[in-house]
C-alpha cells in the first residue's frame, strides 16, 4: 500500500472519543500529511475561524483521491494554502478561492507567495453583494468570477460568515450549479451548525442529484456527491444575476 492510499484511509477513521483525543488524533494525522505533501514552510495556524484538522485531513483525502481539475473555494485561509498543496503533489489542477475581505485577501495572497503555490490558486476579491434568488435577496460574493469558468469538479463551502445573514452559504449551489461536472463534489466546514443542516436539507430537495453524508467531526461536515449520470437539474430560477 502507498502512502498516500494509507492516507485516505486514516482520514477516514471515525472514532468514539473525547474531543481532546480526537484533536490530538487529527492534529498528528496531519502532521503525516504535512510530510506527504512535502510542506516545509510554516503554515498560518489552526484557529477558531480556520478549518480544523480534521477537515483538513478530509479534504486532502478527496482532493488526492478524486483529483480534480478546478475546485472553487468560498472563503480563503489556511484551508486555500493546504488545497493548493494537494494540487501541486497531484502535479494538475486549479483552485479558485472567493474572499470579501480585503485584509484577508491580502494575508492569503502574501501566504500563497510565501509557499511558491501561485501556479495552483488564484484568490478572487469578490465583496458581498446582494443578489436575486427566485423571490428572495441573498448577500453573497460578487459573482464575475464565473466569466470563464468550465468544469468545477470540487466545492469547498466555508463561507460566507455565519453572521451575515440566515442561510448565507446557501447561494453557492444555485449560482454554480450549472457549472459543476457530473461527478462533482461538495466539502461544507461548520457542518453541525443548525444553518448549515438546514441548508443541506434545501439543495437535496431542490437538486435531486446529489447523496449528501454528515460526517462526525469537531465542527461537524458535510459531504455531498453528485451521482454521475443523474440528470436531475436546478430549479427554475428568475433574475439570475450572474448570466
Amino acid at each position: 500500500m502507498n502512502r498516500i492510499a494509507l492516507m485516505r484511509i486514516l482520514s477516514r477513521v471515525r472514532l468514539p472519543a473525547p474531543m481532546a483525543l480526537w484533536k490530538y488524533y487529527h492534529r498528528k494525522l496531519f502532521g503525516l500529511h504535512r510530510r506527504l505533501l512535502g510542506i516545509r514552510t510554516p503554515l498560518p495556524p489552526f484557529t477558531d475561524y480556520s478549518v480544523t484538522a480534521d477537515f483538513a485531513n478530509l479534504m486532502i483525502s478527496e482532493i488526492l483521491e478524486h483529483k480534480p481539475s478546478l475546485i472553487v473555494e468560498a472563503g480563503s485561509g489556511l484551508s486555500t494554502i493546504i488545497a493548493a498543496y494537494c494540487l501541486k503533489q497531484l502535479g494538475r489542477g486549479f483552485l479558485i478561492a472567493l474572499e470579501h475581505e480585503p485584509r484577508y485577501l491580502e494575508l492569503c495572497q502574501d501566504a500563497i507567495l510565501d509557499h511558491r503555490l501561485q501556479e495552483y490558486v488564484r484568490v478572487v476579491h469578490a465583496p458581498l453583494t446582494r443578489l436575486k434568488l427566485g423571490d428572495r435577496e441573498w448577500l453573497w460574493y460578487e459573482p464575475t468570477f464565473i466569466e470563464g469558468v468550465t468544469t468545477i469538479d470540487l466545492l469547498l463551502v466555508d463561507g460566507p460568515p455565519g453572521d451575515a445573514q440566515s442561510l448565507s452559504r446557501y447561494p453557492m449551489l444555485p449560482i454554480l450549479f450549472d457549472s459543476l461536472g457530473d461527478k462533482a463534489l461538495i466539502l461544507m466546514d461548520d457542518g453541525a451548525r443548525p444553518d448549515e443542516k438546514e441548508i443541506v436539507a434545501r439543495w437535496t430537495q431542490e437538486y435531486g442529484c446529489f447523496d449528501a453524508t454528515y460526517i462526525e467531526s469537531e465542527k461537524g461536515s458535510i459531504r455531498l456527491q453528485r451521482r454521475p449520470g443523474d440528470t436531475s437539474g436546478a430549479p427554475s430560477l428568475t433574475n439570475r444575476p450572474w448570466s
